[in-house]
């Protein structure tokens, strides 16, 4: 069925073509995005994807002049139009139309989609996933780009080896996933997750908020040794929530067993979102 979307401000069909071949997205990769959840028709922790995006549009040196407001109720009409009850938005925005292939001529262009619910297997959770290390820092790593070059390049490596995504790390240090944050659980059972070049995720934010009424965290450089000597380690994003990580290459971490903690989390991070769901109800109500 053909759904609807939003391009700089008005509706159409996602099978009209909307973007011409001139914009800096497409001809140079200039661009930034963000994601996040419908749930029950509600945008899940907007403000805090709404503060990211432009917080990424204001480092990639990207005029973004929309108010959130008038934002959010067409986002409400998108939701409606496409009839998403739970599902996902990515709003997208490119670097604008270039006549010489390099500066752009005009105002960016802000594209708006929604998509239906993502479903990750049941052992993903229940058993771990394996992840593979690959040495490199994103460029700007705290903007939220277009560009994920390095990992599909990857991909077939990823699916040779059976691992779900890969694991960055530089001088030693491991900094985030390619599409989620790193956490481990020390062997003192301490949550620790990295400090610096990373995408601030929001759902990491929400997992540290989660934790600090459980246990102790910490927020600095982790050796990838010390992942591979954690009692548990997990990866958070938007659309895996937590999701623990059993295996480093070919090291499997503590046994393949998953810290009881991290089952905490995942219950707590759903009852954190459910209150905001709830919240949200009342608002409308």
């Amino acid at each position: 069925m053909d759904n609807y979307c939003l391009f700089n401000g008005e509706f159409h069909l996602t099978s009209e073509p909307v973007i011409k071949v001139d914009d800096l997205g497409l001809l140079r990769g200039y661009g930034v995005f963000d994601f996040f959840p419908i749930r029950k028709s509600i945008p899940l922790f907007f403000d805090n994807y709404w503060n990211r995006f432009k917080n990424s549009a204001r480092l990639m040196r990207l005029p973004f002049e929309w108010e959130k407001p008038s934002f959010y109720e067409q986002l409400q009409r998108l939701i409606q139009k496409n009839e998403v009850n739970n599902g996902y938005c990515r709003m997208l925005l490119t670097g604008g139309y270039s006549s010489n292939g390099f500066y752009p001529d005009q105002s960016p262009n802000l594209v708006v989609t929604t998509q239906g619910a993502i479903q990750y297997p049941a052992k993903d959770y229940e058993k771990g996933i394996k992840l593979l290390s690959i040495e490199y820092t994103r460029e700007y790593p705290t903007i939220k780009s277009i560009n994920y070059l390095t990992v599909l390049l990857a991909r077939d490596r990823l699916r040779q080896e059976e691992a779900e995504d890969v694991l960055y790390y530089s001088e030693e240090s491991v900094t985030e996933s390619s599409r989620a944050n790193i956490f481990i659980v020390d062997q003192n059972g301490v949550l620790r997750t990295p400090k610096k070049d990373i995408l601030e995720g929001i759902t990491r934010s929400k997992v540290l908020e989660v934790a600090r009424n459980i246990m102790d965290v910490e927020i600095s450089d982790i050796p990838l040794q010390e992942v591979k000597n954690a009692k548990s380690a997990f990866i958070t994003s938007t659309t895996k929530g937590i999701m623990p990580v059993i295996q480093i290459d070919d090291f499997v971490i503590h046994g393949g067993k998953i810290d009881p903690v991290v089952r905490e989390l995942q219950a707590g991070l759903t009852a954190l979102e459910n209150q905001y769901i709830q919240q949200q109800q009342n608002v409308t109500t």
